[in-house]
């Protein structure tokens, strides 16, 4: 029942005419009051958060920011690296990365299946004859037989050149060159997903990252307009 109960409508004090006749000032409004006493307060908060921060730290820890800003007279910090990219710049630079990054995977799959097919083709060649292929390649003449022996000495040199090779001067067989495309893919998608994310935080109304008035940095949604 209480909560039914008409409760009393507060009004604001009226700045009276001859304070403003006087050149005063407008009076302070309680709204306007809270708004400053909560900043003052959380500013206050911080400066004794880093107070105790700075009571806490190594002497021996090393920051970068030691050796890429400087403090001017009045206290103020001053950061020497100038020409910082900003946010839409980033931005940019992020796309075409993504961009790369997307042409380079398709590259990397076509030369993937054109190698597959090559490797299944290859397998097809090393497989046994058929009894009656057999038949027929030994009634061939033994002149075509020299020839073979002819090749297999030449391998059998290639694979001694082979051997006094380094392993870095050895050139990539198929299945070698395969699994590294493989790998790449792999380390490229992952890559195109951590970019993909970037975008969706960074897309009107989606979250994105940004620093609070702690200066830390949070995760927040971005304001949208709605009927």
């Amino acid at each position: 029942m209480v909560k039914h109960v008409a409760k009393r409508f507060h009004k604001e004090r009226v700045v009276p005419r001859a304070h403003i006749r006087k050149g005063f000032t407008m009076l302070e409004k309680h709204k306007d009051y809270k708004l400053r006493a909560d900043d003052y307060n959380k500013k206050k908060k911080y400066l004794k958060d880093l107070a105790r921060k700075a009571a806490l730290a190594n002497e021996e820890e090393f920051s970068f920011g030691m050796i890429n800003a400087r403090k001017r007279r009045d206290g103020t910090h001053v950061s020497l690296i100038k020409d910082l990219p900003t946010n839409k710049e980033i931005s940019r630079m992020k796309k075409q990365d993504h961009e790369l990054v997307k042409m380079m995977i398709v590259q990397n799959r076509k030369q993937i299946d054109r190698l597959t097919v090559g490797l299944g083709l290859a397998r097809k060649e090393d497989q046994p004859q058929v009894p009656e292929e057999r038949e027929a390649g030994d009634s061939s003449s033994s002149s075509e037989s020299e020839p073979e022996v002819d090749q297999r000495d030449e391998q059998a040199g290639d694979g001694e050149a082979d051997e006094g090779m380094s392993d870095e001067d050895k050139p990539e067989t198929t299945e070698e060159k395969l699994k590294r495309l493989r790998r790449e893919v792999e380390e490229l998608t992952v890559l195109s997903q951590k970019l993909d994310t970037y975008f969706l935080h960074e897309a009107k109304g989606a979250k994105r990252m940004d620093t609070n008035d702690a200066g830390q940095r949070v995760l927040v949604r971005k304001q949208q307009r709605r009927r």
